[in-house]
């Protein structure tokens, strides 16, 4: 892959990958905090963030009110059902997948 090749200058110990293989706790009770339900939970498309996580709050038709993670709050627009994905919680903690 172009750009991932380190090059060392002779005598120079290799940089310690632990920071990027391990995660610190404040990052795992970050991730075990995060409010999941298998039904509602969904990813909403945002122009800036790409998508989002969100809750669904309320579904009129086709069309959903979801509460976005970012800011808690309630996004007043409506949502077409076709454009939020769902998502499904880790089976293994972060990090531990492999």
């Amino acid at each position: 892959m172009p750009g991932t090749r380190i090059v060392l200058k002779s005598g120079e110990p290799d940089p310690d990958p632990a920071p990027y293989l391990f995660l610190s706790m404040e990052h795992k009770a970050r991730n075990a905090a995060k409010a999941y339900d298998p039904k509602r939970s969904c990813w909403v498309p945002d122009p800036d963030d790409k998508f989002i996580e969100g809750i669904m709050q309320d579904t009129t038709g086709n069309k959903v009110k979801v509460q976005l993670n970012r800011d808690k709050s309630v996004s007043d627009d409506l949502w077409n059902e076709t454009v939020l994905v769902f998502f499904n919680p880790p089976l293994l903690p972060t990090g531990q997948g492999v």
